[in-house]
């Protein structure tokens, strides 16, 4: 995984995290973090037992998250996808947020097909966030975890560091993990500790959201395309900021997680005109099918 130090990617290891800790802090009072966030979300399949457990044994914040039961990709078929994600895309969509310049000219075939996978993990977010504006009200802000985040050892005294350093006035999203683009990462320095997104930014395992913000990303639906390939087109309305200093991890780093995780776009069965064979571990060619032949469109998206 990258993380961005004084503007620059770098590589971080689980033992990084914790080799970086050198503050001595003061004891956070009890209620650091119900005096910040007002709704907490943990989006888990049902069946992610031992992920839900680790995050409750390994985070002391874990007591005020919800549990909001993801959309499982290996049972999602064309006929009972939800309309808040529409999974056929424009590659050039995704050339946008991320210009490789070797790809930028080959546009022989433009349409590419989110996976199964991509499309579940669109419709869960869209869950946690009706979840919210449900919950919530105007003014209030929501953080949103994946079930296999794990937290800075410091995760406290960094987050209040950050969400104390900003005005919450002044956006609507605060990423605290991400993985900045090879080609199209650019930020502005908001202060020492927090960037001004522009565009690049990938993943979402980690981030909060205002309710304003998650209303308007409802509004804006369907989700079209890879979640946090359809997110950076509406950075013109979240004006996000992210966190100079990572919070956490994501994933066990195993052969199946970083499989499942493939773009769509990298998919040599899901945009057959890219030029790396790329195979997900998991047949997907049943919803490749359905989407083929019942949709020819590609749908314009802001």
């Amino acid at each position: 995984m990258k993380i961005i130090q004084d503007g620059h990617p770098q590589n971080m290891t689980v033992m990084d995290t914790k080799k970086r800790v050198k503050k001595s802090y003061k004891k956070l009072p009890p209620t650091w973090y119900s005096d910040r966030v007002n709704y907490s979300y943990i989006i888990a399949l049902e069946r992610e037992h031992e992920r839900l457990k680790t995050f409750r044994e390994t985070s002391d914040v874990s007591k005020h998250f919800q549990v909001v039961e993801a959309i499982d990709g290996r049972e999602l078929t064309k006929e009972n996808c939800p309309t808040d994600s529409n999974p056929i895309y424009d590659w050039r969509y995704q050339l946008k947020v991320s210009p490789d310049p070797s790809l930028l000219s080959l546009n022989k075939n433009p349409k590419v097909i989110a996976s199964s996978i991509e499309t579940s993990i669109c419709l869960s977010q869209a869950k946690a966030w009706k979840k919210f504006v449900q919950d919530g009200k105007s003014g209030d802000w929501a953080m949103f975890v994946e079930s296999d985040t794990i937290f800075h050892n410091e995760f406290g005294h960094n987050f209040c560091e950050v969400w104390d350093s900003i005005d919450s006035k002044d956006t609507h999203m605060l990423y605290l993990n991400y993985l900045p683009d090879e080609w199209g990462f650019s930020v502005k320095v908001y202060n020492d500790k927090v960037f001004r997104i522009k565009n690049g930014c990938w993943f979402m395992a980690t981030y909060l959201l205002s309710w304003d913000g998650a209303k308007g990303l409802i509004d804006r639906f369907p989700i079209v395309g890879p979640l946090d390939t359809w997110i950076q087109h509406q950075y013109d309305f979240l004006r996000p900021l992210a966190s100079r200093k990572f919070s956490g991890l994501q994933g066990n780093g195993t052969f199946e997680t970083q499989s499942s995780n493939i773009y769509s776009f990298n998919s040599v069965d899901h945009n057959p005109n890219h030029w790396c064979p790329t195979k997900f571990n998991f047949d997907d060619s049943k919803w490749i099918r359905d989407w083929n032949e019942t949709h020819t469109e590609i749908q314009n998206t802001r």
